[in-house]
Order: C-alpha cells, then structure tokens, then sequence
C-alpha cells in the first residue's frame, strides 16, 4: 500500500535551508543533495515502517552522504506519511525533541 506524503512547513525549510547551504558550496552538491531528499522521500513514501520509532512516535531516516535525517510520523487511519523535519544531526538533538 502507498501512502501519501505530506510535508510540513518546517521541514521544507529545513529542506530548502540545506539546499541553498550546498548550492552555496557547489551547485552540484546542492543537485546531488535535492535527488537523494527526493528518492529518500520516494522510499519512505513506499516502505514508510522500514525504520524504527526514535522519539515517541516519530522514526527517522539517515541521508546518506550528507549530515541529514528525515524525520516523519505515520498515519495509518489516513494512509500518510507526515514529514516534520530534515534535521541537521550535528544540531542539538534536544531541537528535534522540540517540533
């Protein structure tokens, strides 16, 4: 079963933050980092129980290559897969406690 994919404001800032970052290095890694967001996100969409709860309900998945995990919920009443932050893992971890 697919489930849809929502994403919330805050994590298409965090999204949007660490593109504009590594489109700032070079504007390949920003490219290279907006199709690994996008498959990872294609896979979550697809396989969304494939990684285990962290912190209450919310899992998370690692970008690989890159200093980033996805975080998301599932709502299996609705079928979605609600995406609260691609979070920086060199951040405060206690930041992600607090979304």
């Amino acid at each position: 079963m697919k489930f849809k994919l929502k994403i919330s404001p805050e994590a298409q800032k965090d999204i949007n933050k660490a593109l504009d970052y590594y489109d700032n290095i070079n504007i390949k890694l920003g490219i290279e980092l907006f199709n690994i967001i996008f498959e990872n996100l294609e896979f979550i969409q697809n396989k969304p129980f494939s990684f285990t709860t962290k912190y209450k309900n919310i899992r998370t998945f690692p970008i690989k290559k890159y200093p980033y995990i996805i975080c998301y919920f599932i709502d299996e009443q609705n079928s979605i897969v609600n995406v609260i932050s691609v979070f920086h893992t060199k951040q405060n971890p206690n930041k992600l406690k607090q979304k």
